[in-house]
């Protein structure tokens, strides 16, 4: 599951001291895609299923 970084650990978007990240940061909020099973789970590897040859 997606954790959102705790307030104030990243810089603001835009900086009014820089007039380059009005055009540079997103204009729109972030668009949270759900995450399937092999994303939470990962690989299940293990001394069976992965052999001295294998790279």
């Amino acid at each position: 599951m997606y954790r959102k970084d705790p307030p104030g650990t990243q810089p603001p978007l835009d900086s009014p001291g820089y007039g380059s990240t009005k055009l540079r940061h997103p204009s729109q909020p972030l668009v949270l895609l759900p995450q399937k099973l092999t994303e939470l789970t990962g690989p299940l590897l293990g001394p069976g299923r992965v052999a001295a040859t294998d790279n």
